[in-house]
């Protein structure tokens, strides 16, 4: 494996060589070799397979779309300034990201063994899209990591191939099939419009707990990242286990933070302020973390429509995961 700091270095440096030895050639194209130029770098990532150079596109488009946009309208000299200050606000960054994992590496690698891990989804595929930072930095340091997943994801009666598919990312993952339960019952269906029944899904989450000797239990905020009802439903009824006192003693909460949609879709670029904003612990993804995601979202194959591409590209929950201990 390579080490962390050189290569994100040497990506910085990559990026900000191609950007400089293309920009004479796009500007003597005009504005449409300004978005040629965006169109072939959305078509390389998307048909590259090595995850470095997704993570390194996706932050060129973000640095080039700002580049182009402004172009459109304000002359080029004033847009170096900016793309300039973009360039090592991305730097900055690149150098937080290495110091923050590399004091949660030492850290697990000298602390004592933690909890037994449950993670609560509502869908295949909420493991990797929202919470493959957590699932990584986590297990490295609990007993053992198990997924709790509350539908097969039959919306579009995909269900039994979702089901493959999800076992498939828990492995690439780090979870054993042994430690995956995927609920499958008509009270629980798979519909952004459908709130479930908090009772019930509290009483399966609960005896999973209970069965596994479960010390941290993970899911989604009040918002629930994306809105879903399914979501919420399953942040509801974990709030009534833990305000019920219904957990065992020294059970742990942590939901997921949902953000707005500008944070949500920075990327890396949002690791500051989630470090100043968060309430009870930051995951951040390792490059080999975030290689490992993306091969997990791979899996669920079904589900890879163009706008989940862009989702992967852009989306900080690649990468950074934030938890509060009340979720509100």
């Amino acid at each position: 494996m390579w080490p962390q700091s050189p290569l994100l270095v040497g990506l910085l440096g990559v990026e900000g060589a191609l950007l400089g030895l293309m920009t004479p050639l796009v500007d003597s194209a005009g504005p449409l070799g300004s978005w040629l130029l965006l169109l072939v770098s959305l078509v390389v990532v998307l048909s590259l397979a090595s995850p470095v150079w997704t993570l390194l596109t996706s932050w060129c488009l973000h640095v080039a779309l700002l580049t182009r946009l402004t172009w459109l309208v304000i002359p080029w000299p004033l847009v170096l300034v900016p793309v300039g200050a973009l360039l090592g606000l991305v730097a900055l960054v690149a150098l937080l990201a290495f110091v923050v994992t590399r004091r949660h590496d030492h850290h697990h690698q000298n602390g004592p063994v933690g909890p037994a891990l449950l993670l609560v989804t509502a869908h295949p595929d909420d493991e990797c899209l929202f919470f493959s930072p957590a699932i990584q930095r986590l297990r490295h340091s609990s007993r053992a990591a198990h997924l709790l997943c509350l539908s097969t994801g039959n919306f579009y009666n995909q269900g039994n191939l979702r089901e493959k598919e999800l076992r498939e990312s828990c492995r690439v993952l780090g979870i054993p099939n042994s430690r995956v339960t995927l609920v499958d019952r008509s009270e629980l269906p798979d519909d952004p419009q459908v709130t479930w029944d908090s009772s019930l899904v509290a009483d399966i989450i609960l005896q999973h707990v209970e069965k596994h000797k479960i010390g941290l239990v993970l899911t989604f905020d009040a918002e629930g990242v994306s809105g879903h009802a399914n979501h919420v439903s399953v942040y509801h009824a974990l709030r009534n286990l833990q305000s019920q006192k219904r957990l065992p003693s020294g059970c742990r909460t942590l939901y997921l933070q949902s953000v707005s949609l500008l944070r949500k879709y920075v990327s890396i670029m949002d690791l500051p302020l989630s470090l100043l904003r968060s309430q009870a612990l930051v995951c951040l993804a390792s490059l080999d973390e975030y290689e490992m995601g993306l091969q997990a979202m791979r899996c669920h194959r079904s589900q890879l429509v163009w706008f989940r591409w862009l989702y992967i590209l852009f989306s900080r929950y690649m990468l950074i995961n934030t938890f509060s201990e009340d979720g509100s």
